[in-house]
């Protein structure tokens, strides 16, 4: 006869890391970091961007009161990191700091210079090639300098490169950083090596 196992239930726990990114984009970054944990099971994304009638909302005191609400609604415990990704060009220095000043512990912040598009041509280029520096110019850029179009599952071929890339631009180690270039690498690295 078959010796019957006892089976005790244990507390349960999740091994996958989730990460709650709330940005101001309503399409790229939202694609963009849907993509790239896409597939990657120690990993789980939840990207809160302003959509429908919400689009206008994308102040940095609305995407803090995003922030808080979404973190209510699961609970502390339920979530290991929250990242605001946001562009320097539209907001005033003293928004910005507002955010970064109500950050709870795991909380974090990946601002771009002028806008996300910086962080998408350093998949392809260097720093130091890119030409444009306001986010319409960046745009077009984009476009132009990348064969066949900006495509996200492509870029993401090049994530160690744009890590690189904005990691060595990356040289005032201040919260804003400078014209042409963005701490959005801190928050990739962080999803790849997971």
């Amino acid at each position: 006869m078959p010796k019957i196992r006892s089976y005790k239930k244990g507390e349960p726990f999740r091994d996958a890391s989730f990460l709650i990114v709330v940005c101001e984009g309503a399409v790229r970054e939202k694609i963009y970091f849907e993509t790239l944990a896409k597939g990657n099971q120690q990993i789980k994304i939840q990207v809160v961007s302003p959509e429908g009638n919400e689009k206008g909302n994308s102040a940095p005191h609305w995407l803090l009161e995003r922030a808080i609400n979404i973190t209510e609604e699961l609970g502390s415990n339920r979530y290991d990191n929250l990242w605001f990704v946001l562009d320097v060009d539209k907001w005033k220095r003293a928004s910005l700091e507002q955010i970064k000043a109500e950050c709870q512990s795991n909380w974090s912040v990946a601002l771009s210079n002028p806008c996300f598009e910086i962080w998408l041509i350093m998949h392809y280029i260097d720093q130091s090639l890119i030409d444009s520096i306001s986010c319409r110019q960046l745009k077009g850029e984009l476009n132009k300098k990348v064969i066949g179009g900006y495509k996200v599952e492509i870029a993401l071929l090049n994530i160690q490169n744009a890590i690189k890339r904005a990691k060595d631009s990356d040289s005032t180690k201040h919260f804003i950083p400078a014209l042409k270039t963005t701490k959005v690498y801190l928050l990739a690295d962080q999803i790849i090596n997971k």
